[in-house]
């Protein structure tokens, strides 16, 4: 219950307000209290239009994200409709109906004086690529024309153009609004440079209603900033904000109940405060669109090329001269004949043409393109798309191909050392002087890290190369190493042949601060990240490709652990940078990471960042804990760190941190090469010496591969480091690259720091005569009828000598001993023979199964190297099918205690058994439960949840008819037998349910749960509402046609089952063809009912179930597509069921 709201001002005026929401929880966060003040206005019309579905990519059966975003939208405008009536609240359901508009089927509801409209275009995501479940399609796409077409999600309609999409839009508003109505568009402002970042569905669905708008004339629309807006401070305030509070309360509501999904969080919380538009006048002169009719044009044979300039209709006045300009690589005159420059559509027309004639020279050129764009003029409007373009091919050849390469692919600041790359054709240049274009580009920036390139080089008669030379700028910045990238361009008299591309990197003398970046590599945190971007990038080194990014919107902090105390120096913080953004931040310090203070404040700040980062010079504050809070971007509301650095000793108290790393990671038998580990301090040692401790592993064997090593190394005092030798012993053996991983280990007067391990790889320089290859000779094995697969391993050469043992390893989904006979891990191939085979042996069993797969991959022996292909697959196929009837529980409705992102409950019942599934948050216990709709008595269920081979889980299920008492069904909770790929079935003997719960408590391997798939088998108990067939509708029709003629009365028919707690009654009776039918349904207590309207021959008419509020319910039922004569409508409460007669005249 809400407090009274004050009225806010409205128009006397009649006006038709249309509110044009994206996604239907759009137009709450960012349209009101405008939108409030349309509902409660006086003599107002209000349109809620919404473009997409909003369903990010779900699937409709299977997730209800869409539809619970629509109940959200229809809850909020029921909510701000009843705001000042006296029982304020959420009121009745609105009317739902279908009605058809410019030949398209489109979903309407009804409430008072606002209508909502649902196109249910698919959700474009963000970036406008749209998501795969609906081919990549996206309002963006099918407004520049780079998709044909567009369908709603729900399968209800395509629109074939976007021309055909206004067209929609405009009957809708049209026939909404009265014929002298003021029309006030609303939408998301499209202009990015005041609405920067917004999502490319608010882009794209405002200009379509903009274009609406232009082609009805008179219209007034107010643009609104959209996601941008956290950034402006607040300027609602009052009981306005208290309507836009309860508007998203609503919406939450709708979308929490029917999707179990909570939406009532900051993310959204931030706009309800805010409200920015600007307002713009429509113009009433058609848009001009120009698209590429014929985009392929060419010298010989002849062929044009061609240009459309069409208008959104017939012009029906004076001729129109659309204007345009002309560009492109081409060149008119010379490539093309020459452009007018405009071109005119008469009088009944609706689209003029522009021909591209090619001109036929000798001139060796690449494919060349003529760019037509519109230009403004006089009684027409520049539409979308508004450029095109037609490419022109020669069939004149060049004799030259041109390539690039790095002669010298490094270069330095100081001491200067210039790089090379030699641009090459490939013969010798016997003609005039060939000029070979060329873009550069890279990490370096030109003019400041290197001279300046010009672009090309000439390459002249008499010679076939040239060099470009790239000279470094040496400055005193603290940079990685740069790189200058060199692509050939295409140009006269040559074709770019490959390589087509090279690189020159540069390196600079100038270091960090002095000392070591004691933050480097080290152990990271932070309160969030974007996906490929975790806080371990800051301190990873790489300035170029790498960054922290915390996730939208701001603050966000980031936290490294040096792992010691240290007396701190100097800390440098490098953000993204692009020349204008600047950030706000602070920098905390901790010596036990929960106790923080302040060591810099930088939230004043208003300069740009740059690549060499900000640095702060320290007065040996003593930290083990650094915190960087990110608290403003200038640009977005992103944050980036891309490297952060911090220098100092380490306190004299602490335990240097110990490192290794493999200084030298390549060893050899013959000649011999010994490899090196280095043991390294953080500083130099200056008490008594250090012993550090380690352990050795790998696959090389101590004492015979290589000298033994004696599991502990000392440094001295004075020293900072010291070495472990790899030295090999030289034998005679054939064997593969082994390897030495040594491995520090705990011990007095130092920390284990990072990192803790490294490698050195031994190679040998005796060979084998033999490399060893796999193939599947028989790929595909089955349990029954008996078929085994094989694999043959094969040598190079035939065996001349003794047998050779080639080993190999087995994966795949299928399991060894179970799905198959296990395999011995390695084959024989005797003297005198090339190959052997590897037999799959297919188990039987009674498991339901996928096709499972069973891959061997060769494995390093002795006599053989490993060659290509390494690996091969086996797939076996089961004849078990899946428990008799259908899966009762694909695709039903499921909630849970908790899921993980991308991880919805929703998954375990998409018969998806590869690639989806529930995972619950940690910790366990956890619940997940399914709504099968309606009882059944169960004979089966089936759990499967993710498998490794090793981890088990322990759950129990439980069942219920209500949804609130439970009792147990299966006790899974001692359970110790791994998880497997066809999961766990269950016999169930007849017990009745609706509702499955699956507890959760307990996973082998880890704190996280899952299910991949949950099945449930059984049949309809005989009462349940879902029987839906279960009185036969052949039966009530000749019922009809026995008692009643076709003009005859409207009593009622006998109904098959006496109902007691509902009444059911139809108004008008009889119905005019075209109007709709009203049905008046009165229950005691809230239930569903099953409505189905039906001909006497038996063809289902309407069939929906309903959900009904104590008291009187009212439902609308289109009647345009019914013929005349006599209808039935049957209600089914809870298996009792009234049946009524209707006629239609």
């Amino acid at each position: 219950m809400f407090v009274a709201f004050c009225n806010f001002a409205v128009s006397n005026a009649q006006n038709t307000s249309v509110y044009v929401s994206a996604h239907p929880d759009d137009w709450q966060l960012f349209m009101n209290p405008n939108a409030y003040n349309s509902v409660k206005g006086a003599n107002e019309k209000v349109i809620f239009l919404h473009t997409t579905a909003g369903d990010a990519g779900n699937s409709t059966g299977s997730n209800g994200y869409y539809l619970a975003r629509e109940e959200g939208s229809l809850r909020a405008i029921r909510f701000m409709s009843n705001a000042f009536t006296s029982g304020s609240g959420l009121g009745t359901n609105m009317n739902e109906t279908v009605v058809t508009i410019n030949g398209h089927q489109i979903t309407k509801f009804t409430y008072r004086n606002a209508v909502a409209y649902f196109l249910r275009l698919p959700d474009g995501s963000p970036s406008g690529n749209g998501y795969t479940l609906h081919n990549n399609n996206s309002l963006r796409k099918f407004y520049d024309g780079i998709t044909s077409s567009i369908s709603a999600i729900d399968g209800s309609t395509t629109y074939n153009s976007i021309s055909d999409l206004r067209t929609t839009i405009q009957n809708i508003i049209e026939m909404e609004a009265g014929p002298s109505d003021n029309i006030i568009m609303n939408s998301a402002d499209h202009d990015t440079s005041i609405n920067p970042d917004d999502h490319s569905d608010h882009i794209y669905s405002s200009k379509i209603i903009q274009d609406v708008g232009n082609i009805i004339g008179g219209v007034t629309t107010n643009l609104y900033i959209d996601y941008y807006t956290s950034l402006k401070a607040q300027n609602v305030f009052g009981d306005a904000f208290l309507i836009n509070a309860g508007t998203w309360g609503a919406t939450a509501s709708g979308i929490t109940d029917k999707f179990h999904y909570g939406t009532w969080d900051p993310e959204h919380n931030v706009w309800l405060d805010k409200q920015y538009f600007r307002t713009i006048s429509s113009s009433s002169n058609p848009n001009i669109t120009i698209t590429a009719t014929d985009d392929s044009a060419s010298e010989s044979p002849l062929d044009n090329g061609s240009f459309t300039v069409s208008l959104p209709s017939v012009n029906t006045g004076a001729a129109i001269t659309v204007n345009y300009t002309v560009s492109g690589t081409a060149i008119q005159g010379s490539d093309y004949t020459a452009l007018s420059g405009s071109v005119s559509i008469p009088n009944g027309a609706q689209s003029a043409n522009i021909t591209v004639a090619p001109i036929n020279d000798t001139e060796v050129e690449p494919s060349e393109t003529v760019i037509v764009t519109l230009a403004t003029g006089t009684g027409y409007n520049i539409g979308s798309p508004s450029s095109a373009t037609v490419n022109i091919t020669s069939e004149d050849t060049s004799p030259f191909d041109v390539s690039i390469a790095a002669s010298d692919a490094s270069a330095s600041e100081s001491p200067l050392d210039n790089g090379t790359l030699t641009v090459s054709l490939s013969s010798v240049n016997t003609g005039t002087a060939i000029t070979v274009n060329y873009t550069v580009g890279g990490s370096a920036t030109q003019g400041s890290d290197y001279t300046a390139l010009s672009g090309s080089v000439n390459i002249p008669n008499g010679a076939q190369s040239a060099t470009i030379t790239v000279v470094p700028v040496n400055d005193t910045a603290v940079e990685p190493v740069e790189t200058v990238i060199v692509t050939l361009a295409s140009g006269t008299g040559y074709t770019v042949g490959s390589p087509s591309s090279a690189t020159v990197n540069i390196t600079s003398e100038d270091t960090s601060p002095s000392g070591t970046n004691i933050a480097l590599n080290k152990t990271t945190s932070s309160s969030s990240y974007e996906s490929g971007h975790s806080s371990s990038y800051a301190v990873d080194n790489n300035y170029a490709l790498t960054s922290w990014w915390g996730a939208s919107p701001f603050p966000q902090w980031w936290q490294v652990d040096l792992g010691a105390d240290y007396d701190l120096n100097k800390v440098v913080v490098v953000n993204y940078y692009d020349g204008s953004r600047y950030y706000q931040y602070d920098i905390q310090y901790s010596s036990d990471g929960s106790t923080w203070s302040t060591l810099i404040d930088n939230n004043s700040n208003t300069v740009p960042a740059t690549s060499q980062g900000s640095s702060y010079s320290i007065n040996n504050t003593r930290a083990r804990y650094l915190r960087v809070n990110m608290n403003y971007n200038s640009a977005n509301v992103g944050v980036h760190i891309v490297e952060f650095e911090a220098y100092g000793t380490l306190s004299y108290n602490a335990n240097p941190n110990v490192s290794i790393t493999a200084n030298d990671a390549s060893a050899s038998e013959s000649p011999l090469d010994n490899g090196s580990f280095t043991v390294s301090l953080p500083s130099v040692n200056t008490g008594a010496a250090i012993t550090v401790n380690y352990t050795v592993s790998g696959t090389a064997i101590q004492g015979s591969d290589y000298t033994a090593l004696s599991g502990s190394v000392s440094i001295p005092n004075g020293a900072q480091s010291a070495n472990i030798t790899v030295a090999p012993i030289n034998d005679t053996e054939v064997e593969p690259s082994e390897t030495v991983i040594v491995t520090l280990a705990t011990g007095t007067g130092y920390n284990i720091g990072s990192p803790s391990s490294a490698t050195v790889n031994i190679t040998s320089e005796d060979t084998s005569p033999f490399d060893v290859s796999i193939a599947a000779s028989d790929a595909s094995a089955s349990e029954s009828p008996l078929d085994n697969g094989t694999l043959t391993v094969s040598l190079s050469s035939v065996n001349t000598g003794t047998a050779i043992t080639v080993n190999y390893t087995v994966g795949g989904s299928a399991t060894q001993g179970s799905d198959y006979t296990a395999l011995s891990g390695s084959v024989n191939i005797p003297n005198g023979a090339q190959s052997a085979t590897i037999t799959v042996v297919p188990v039987n069993d009674t498991a339901v199964e996928p096709v499972e797969t069973v891959i061997v991959t060769l494995a390093s022996g002795t006599g053989y190297t490993v060659g290509s292909p390494s690996s091969a697959t086996v797939n076996i196929t089961s004849e078990d099918t899946s428990p008799s009837g259908t899966n009762i529980a694909l695709n039903k409705t499921t909630s849970s205690s908790s899921y993980e992102s991308g991880h919805s409950s929703s998954y375990a019942v998409d018969n998806n058994y590869a690639l989806t599934s529930w995972w619950g948050a940690s910790p366990f216990p956890q619940w997940w439960q399914v709504d099968l709709g309606a009882d059944y008595d169960l004979n089966k269920v089936v759990v499967v949840n993710y498998y490794d081979g090793s981890r088990y889980y322990q759950y129990d299920i439980q069942y219920s008819s209500d949804g609130s008492t439970w009792s147990t069904l299966i006790d899974n909770n001692s359970n110790t037998v791994p998880a497997t790929s066809q999961g766990s079935s269950y016999s169930i003997n007849n017990t009745r349910a609706r509702y499955l719960r699956v507890n959760m408590n307990y996973n082998s391997a880890n704190v996280g749960v899952h299910i991949v798939e949950f099945e449930a088998y059984g049949t309809l108990t005989s009462n349940s509402l879902s029987s839906k067939n279960s009185l036969n509708l052949t039966s009530v029709a000749s019922a009809v046609k026995a008692t009643t003629a076709t003009t005859g009365t409207t009593e009622d028919l006998p109904v098959a089952i006496n109902p007691e707690n509902y009444s059911l009654s139809i108004y008008p009776n009889p119905v005019l063809k075209g109007d709709q039918i009203n049905l008046k349904v009165d229950l005691p207590i809230e239930n569903n009912a099953l409505i189905e309207v039906f001909t006497l021959d038996g063809r289902i008419i309407h069939n929906k179930e309903y959900s009904f509020n104590a008291g009187t319910n009212e439902i609308e039922i289109p009647s345009n597509q019914i013929s005349s004569g006599v209808l039935v409508v049957k209600a089914n409460v809870q298996g009792e069921v009234i049946n009524k007669k209707l006629i239609v005249q």
